[in-house]
């Protein structure tokens, strides 16, 4: 159950080195629900760099190992985690709900303007 999870997890499909990976909405439900995110740094690009704060607003890892220490570290520092969880926290319910993406959809098409995934005007 997310509600009752501290530490959240996302290394997606593909954390092997495949391609094609997207963002994914459950790094946001985790962010909005309060848990602090573990989430994969091992794609380039994916827009999360746009939107959010590597050891602040959420915990980055690159390998399994990494991630391993990274989560028995913050189950052993659960203060530190809740500061992450609280500030992913902020960000996504003061930037990132699907009211503030529908919003930048519908101006985008009543614009004619091309968005990134990021939700950031394509030039």
């Amino acid at each position: 159950d997310l509600a009752r999870t501290t530490i959240g997890f996302n290394a997606g499909a593909g954390f092997d080195g495949g391609k094609g990976m997207d963002m994914n909405m459950r790094v946001f439900e985790t962010l909005a629900n309060g848990q602090c995110m573990l989430l994969t740094n091992t794609y380039d690009g994916l827009g999360y760099e746009e939107l959010f704060e590597e050891g602040r607003h959420y915990i980055g890892f690159r390998t399994e190992e990494e991630a391993v220490q990274k989560a028995l570290y913050y189950s052993k520092n659960p203060e530190e985690a809740i500061e992450i969880a609280r500030e992913g926290q902020r960000r996504v319910l003061e930037s990132h709900t699907y009211a503030h993406r529908c919003g930048e959809i519908m101006a985008s098409v009543l614009e004619g303007r091309q968005m990134t995934k990021a939700g950031r005007e394509r030039t």
